[in-house]
């Protein structure tokens, strides 16, 4: 029954913290700081300050204490509102696997979760044991079997996740479904505007008018072309790829043949 209740809250955490957050962003916004780096640092910083914060607090535990307890008829039903808050073990080993699931998952587009996921697992860490020896009531004891469910299961199926993700995340650097073109570009494009990159140079200034003009002037810097690509291996709802497993490149998909994906990219995703 509690190895049971355990996967129920593990699925359901995992699912709505890293899975949901990858399945709903599009795989442009991947690397946007506004999009899904706002939402995963969101994450964390309600794992360090919020969720600590109001487990200390304890506004439960205050009210029945300091105020329904006093107004109690006896002694018996004065001391039921001062045994504390109950806890639920497989809680407590969900939560802390659901930090090591977050940093793992997006590991590749967000080195910094593992710093943040280190402290939030510290602070809990000190949070946790405050509460159990002063706030929480005492349980009967459950016995190992959660923590070799933690230690034999969900650890491993969490570096077999980071091993396959990972692949995927590196495989759609740079993130803008872009690649070079082995066409030659054309003079003008549809709109009428000169294709490749310009700078504006400010040209000589006209002394005779009241107010000083400047006419600029525009030089080509470069004129590579560029095709639109799809980058995306994972294929997620809305793109116009499908999910490729094993995410192992293919030669069209190579720098040196006109794709998106360097050496070091190719060696990184074949791992």
């Amino acid at each position: 029954m509690i190895c049971r209740k355990t996967w129920k809250l593990l699925s359901s955490r995992w699912v709505n913290t890293a899975i949901i957050t990858t399945v709903l962003n599009t795989f442009a916004s991947s690397v946007d700081q506004h999009k899904l780096i706002s939402d995963i640092t969101g994450v964390f910083v309600a794992e360090i300050f919020t969720t600590p914060l109001l487990a200390l607090c304890d506004f439960v535990g205050q009210f029945k204490r300091h105020f329904i307890g006093p107004r109690q008829k006896n002694q018996y039903a004065m001391n039921n509102t001062f045994k504390g808050q109950a806890y639920n073990l497989a809680e407590r080993y969900t939560n802390v696997s659901k930090l090591f699931f977050l940093c793992t998952w997006y590991g590749v587009l967000y080195p910094i979760g593992y710093v943040l996921a280190a402290l939030a697992l510290s602070v809990q860490y000190f949070a946790d044991k405050f509460l159990l020896l002063r706030t929480w009531a005492r349980r009967p004891p459950t016995g190992p079997h959660i923590s070799t469910l933690s230690r034999k299961v969900f650890f491993p199926l969490i570096f077999l996740s980071f091993s396959v993700i990972s692949s995927y995340h590196w495989s759609g650097f740079p993130y803008d479904n872009l690649c070079k073109s082995n066409k030659a570009p054309p003079a003008l494009i549809a709109d009428g505007t000169y294709s490749g990159s310009f700078k504006a140079v400010n040209g000589p200034l006209d002394d005779t008018a009241l107010t000083k003009t400047a006419t600029p002037k525009i030089e080509n810097l470069s004129s590579t072309p560029y095709k639109y690509c799809v980058q995306d291996y994972l294929g997620r709802p809305g793109s116009e790829s499908q999910n490729r497993f094993p995410a192992v490149p293919d030669n069209n998909d190579l720098i040196k043949n006109f794709g998106w994906m360097t050496r070091t990219q190719e060696v990184y995703v074949s791992l």
